[in-house]
C-alpha cells in the first residue's frame, strides 16, 4: 500500500495547486516504470506536483521493496481537497 500525499502545495502563490494529470501518470508509472519516476529531481517533482508532493518518495519505497512483477490488485483515486489520494 502506497502512502503519502500526491501532487499538492499547501503555502505558497501555488496554495491549493494539484495536478491531478501527474498523480494518474504516477501511478501508471509506479506500477510500470518505477525507475523512470525514480530518476525524477526533487526540484522536477516540485514544479510538476507541487511541494508537498515529496511526500510520494514514500510510494517508491514502497515500490522498492515489492518484487519486479508485483501486479496492482486495486487502484481508485479521487481528490477529494487539496491533494489526491
Amino acid at each position: 500500500m502506497g502512502t503519502g500525499g500526491m501532487s499538492h502545495q499547501l503555502q505558497g502563490k501555488r496554495f491549493g495547486f494539484m495536478n491531478e494529470q501527474f498523480d494518474r501518470r504516477f501511478l501508471d508509472e509506479i506500477e510500470t516504470q518505477p525507475e523512470k519516476l525514480a530518476a525524477m529531481s526533487h526540484q522536477e517533482l516540485m514544479e510538476q506536483a507541487g511541494a508537498e508532493a515529496v511526500e510520494l518518495i514514500m510510494w517508491h519505497v514502497m515500490r522498492g521493496a515489492l518484487s519486479p512483477r508485483a501486479k496492482r490488485v486495486h487502484r481508485h483515486y479521487y481528490a477529494p481537497m487539496t491533494t489526491g489520494m
